[in-house]
């Protein structure tokens, strides 16, 4: 099938599929990526030669979890210090998920829960044990399969406790419109907040490739149980008007957090200013942007603008 502008619409986003011939990947394996009239595209092994334009990376694709689309817009309401930190200091901040606020971060589900947990875990674990994939011993006795499961499972208790301390994230605002909510919630309801606006593209061009972005899901830790390789991509359901999306990063270091070096100009597709701010402080933040010699688009919120 030719490469053609119907399948790049159809297929256009950040998606476990081919933009060229439009095949689902089933398992884990390479993608390939290109620009496209201003796109990022990706395409699997047997197109990479069909690509309109050169190869940029070759990316392996293991992951279970959701990517934003790319032309979604993705926000981050800061107050003016991380601001700085951001257009002056050229850096992002990925904080130690076992640091955040909400104790449940990276957690499996309610204290009230972990005994059901264990033996959902422990069922999953055994049934693996005496169901090897080809190449590994089959036909063990229950005596060895239970020894087999139990040692299992605590191995992944003791990795997840470890994964809380090495995962490192930085987060931001999934929608299509600037949010009072959040206005009000991360920039600390102060006026000298600002808010960075950029997309996928622009977030992945600026990241090293060991970080990957994924979009946060909202459930019900009395019900369901997160998926145990990323525990701080499901937050509980409470929280879902952040509707968040991470980068994310394992680092061995279990600092409280460390910065990430980033070009401003690459990552920022606009600087809006909060609708309670002062005149000064447009003025102060104009000032900033342009001491820091970067070309960025920049407008103050008119969330505020009074109606008839």
């Amino acid at each position: 099938m030719s490469f053609s502008e119907a399948r790049l619409e159809r297929f256009s986003f950040y998606q476990t599929r081919c933009n060229i011939c439009g095949a689902k990947r089933s398992e884990p394996s390479y993608a390939y990526f290109f620009m496209y009239n201003g796109r990022e595209l990706q395409c699997c092994e047997k197109c990479k030669n069909r690509a309109p334009s050169k190869i940029l990376r070759k990316e392996y694709w293991d992951r279970i979890y959701n990517e934003p689309d790319a032309g979604q817009p993705l926000w981050r309401y800061v107050d003016l210090p991380k601001f700085l930190d951001i257009v002056l200091f050229k850096r992002l901040w990925f904080a130690q998920v076992a640091a955040l606020d909400d104790t449940f971060e990276g957690a499996l589900g309610a204290k009230t829960r972990q005994d059901d947990w264990r033996r959902w875990m422990h069922d999953f674990l055994l049934n693996a044990v005496k169901n090897p994939p080809p190449g590994y011993e089959k036909n063990i006795s229950d005596e060895k399969a239970e020894k087999q499961a139990k040692q299992l499972l605590q191995d992944a208790e003791e990795a997840l406790s470890i994964q809380k301390n090495n995962t490192y994230v930085n987060c931001w605002h999934i929608a299509h419109h600037e949010s009072f909510l959040m206005w009000k919630v991360y920039a600390s309801n102060r006026p000298e907040s600002v808010c960075i606006k950029t997309n996928l593209i622009k977030l992945r061009n600026c990241l090293e490739e060991q970080m990957k972005i994924g979009v946060v899901q909202y459930i019900d830790f009395n019900k369901n149980f997160p998926d145990v390789n990323w525990p701080f991509l499901y937050k509980r359901a409470a929280f879902m008007q952040e509707n968040e999306a991470r980068v994310f990063v394992r680092s061995n270091d279990s600092k409280k957090g460390f910065y990430v070096n980033i070009e401003p100009e690459i990552l920022i597709d606009e600087v809006i200013v909060s609708p309670e701010a002062p005149g000064w402080l447009i003025d102060c933040i104009k000032h900033i942007i342009k001491l820091s010699e970067i070309s960025i688009r920049f407008r103050v919120s008119n969330l505020n603008e009074e109606p008839f």
